[in-house]
């Protein structure tokens, strides 16, 4: 802003409010803010983490400076960092001495108290604390604690519907994820003077991780809990790839970039042989795992294809029946949920008319409208003609695609309902 501009003070103040509400409200999109002499006051983040000192201060100055990071803000904040350029940490340990003589008596308790720390100390008690919590949960698990046993108390078997088995696994990756991040804060510092771990209590710490990050990859395969990547959009994938770092895998399964139904699809009832050891080699695991999967592609279809999908789950239900009354062999079960994959994906079956082809969105219209042909492609010319931009997140919009509907099938308004989900599933 040049001294030029109308209304500079204006334009400046704007901008200040602007910055200083997204690094409060916004971390993501504004992740640093450099200042002078501002902000050292009446200013609170919790989000802030870091905070670089390259100038010299002391005093009110520096105590006011060091309180903006002192504030914790969720899990994953246990206290702030302090960069320090200028070497003020003897000034910064007088300007607390100084606060106990009543100098820095109006300021907030909690800005204060526990200022500083020993960040390893308190990483060790993050660490056995997160310990704590996880043993805890998995207290009730009959013993002898197998795998069956722990895919049996989180219920990985028919738990599509079972909302309490659903938070008690969320609970568990959140507790594994906060073990593994409280160990990485204070393994390298296990070894040090004051720590009084033997190297057999070491590797037993690091095995006792090792171990709780099995369970939860077990858990989250066998129940179908997975993130399916492959599943994402494109730019959704970018995203994790370019802005999500994680440290050195481990390849337990090659899945080739594909996801579990699409290897089912690739390589038939020979997919068996690519699943890591702990699965594969019980029966009844692989036949729960790849249910799951495919239940989890039917009931995501039932809103693009509800007719489809409807039909897809009938015949997982008469397949799951079968196998757990043992009618059907283990290599008659693999063949035929290989077959059904292929069905679920919409792959290489031909129950459509030529005209339609794979098209999908033909393919959801010609399904839901009791196969008539002609219906399927005068709704689907006449959405894509007449559609508006965007209908989606404009109501009057919405009523225009569904007149669109009611005019060409000439139907009540709740077969209106039900195609105008399908034509908002699979028309942008």
């Amino acid at each position: 802003i040049s001294n030029d501009t109308p209304n500079k003070d204006k334009i400046a103040q704007d901008k200040e409010k602007e910055a200083k509400e997204k690094f409060i409200k916004e971390p993501a999109n504004m992740k640093l803010l450099i200042v002078v002499d501002k902000l050292l006051t009446g200013f609170d983040a919790p989000p802030a983490t870091y905070l670089y000192i390259d100038k010299k201060m002391q005093d009110h100055g520096l105590f006011q400076a060091v309180c903006r990071v002192n504030r914790l803000d969720d899990d994953t904040k246990d206290f702030g960092y302090i960069v320090d350029y200028m070497d003020l940490f003897k000034c910064l340990e007088k300007s607390i001495a100084d606060y106990t003589s009543e100098v820095f008596d109006g300021y907030d308790k909690e800005d204060v108290i526990g200022l500083l720390n020993d960040r390893i100390k308190l990483s060790q008690k993050d660490f056995h604390k997160a310990l704590e919590a996880i043993q805890a949960l998995l207290e009730d698990v009959k013993e002898p604690k197998t795998d069956e046993d722990y895919k049996t108390f989180f219920n990985c078997y028919d738990n599509v519907n079972d909302e309490n088995a659903i938070k008690k696994r969320y609970q568990l990756y959140k507790l594994v994820n906060n073990v593994v991040r409280t160990y990485t804060n204070f393994s390298p510092y296990m070894q040090d003077d004051g720590f009084n771990y033997t190297a057999q209590e070491i590797s037993a710490l690091k095995d006792k991780v090792n171990n709780y990050i099995r369970l939860k990859q077990l858990i989250s395969l066998a129940s179908g809990d997975s993130i399916d990547l492959k599943s994402y959009e494109p730019d959704m994938r970018f995203m994790i790839d370019n802005y999500i770092e994680a440290g050195l895998s481990k390849k337990l399964c090659d899945f080739d970039e594909m996801s579990l139904i699409d290897l089912v699809i690739k390589k038939g009832t020979t997919f068996v042989e690519d699943l890591p050891d702990n699965v594969k080699n019980n029966h009844k695991t692989v036949a729960e795992t790849i249910e799951n999967h495919i239940r989890k592609v039917v009931n995501y279809g039932y809103q693009t294809n509800p007719e489809y999908y409807r039909k897809m789950s009938e015949i997982l239900d008469n397949l799951i029946e079968q196998r757990k009354q043992d009618r059907l062999s283990y290599a008659q079960y693999l063949k035929e949920v290989s077959e059904l994959a292929k069905k679920v994906q919409q792959i290489g079956t031909g129950n459509y008319p030529e005209s339609i082809g794979n098209d999908r969105k033909l393919r959801a219209l010609y399904d839901n409208l009791d196969k008539d042909e002609d219906t399927t492609f005068e709704l689907n010319e006449a959405i894509i003609k007449e559609k508006p931009n965007k209908y989606k997140e404009n109501q009057m919009k919405v009523r225009k695609v569904k007149l669109i509907i009611k005019k060409t099938l000439n139907c009540d308004n709740d077969k209106v309902e039900e195609i105008y989900k399908i034509v908002e599933a699979n028309y942008d």
